[in-house]
């Protein structure tokens, strides 16, 4: 009798949810996506732009490992091969990475401060560099 009764009875209602989906940090979630897209789009075109005046062609720019090889090439004037390789190592890594990233700046600017900042700040600096009149590509003496 009691299985009986429990087939027939009603289906218990659930009650209506006061919970309302995070709208708000969705709309932040997609600004910051929007932000950082655009950030990528102005950096590249910066890198393009700092390659070309390097006597590079601007398309080195868009490949990953080629790019960065094509930096160092800029920065240091020679092929640095163990440089290169020492970037890739992790936490060691960021000692060459900056070193590298001071000298492309320096040979741009001939201005250590920029180098130093260009480090630290490379969206800025980076865009700076690539659009300023002033700052021109000077070969390193080998």
């Amino acid at each position: 009798m009691f299985l009986i009764n429990a087939v027939l009875r009603r289906p218990v209602e659930m009650p209506e949810s006061n919970y309302d989906p995070p709208y708000f940090l969705l709309l932040i979630f997609f600004v910051l996506c929007l932000v950082f897209l655009v950030m990528i789009l102005v950096m590249t075109i910066a890198n393009w732009k700092l390659f070309e005046k390097a006597g590079e062609k601007g398309w080195k720019a868009l490949i990953p490992i080629y790019g960065e090889w094509t930096r160092y090439k800029i920065a240091m004037g020679y092929s640095p091969v163990m440089l290169f390789i020492t970037s890739l190592i992790p936490i060691i890594g960021l000692i060459p990475i900056l070193y590298v990233n001071y000298q492309f700046a320096y040979r741009y600017s001939r201005d250590r401060a920029t180098g130093v900042l260009y480090c630290f700040f490379p969206f800025i600096v980076g865009t700076v560099l690539a659009f300023s009149k002033q700052a021109q590509y000077t070969r390193p003496l080998v």
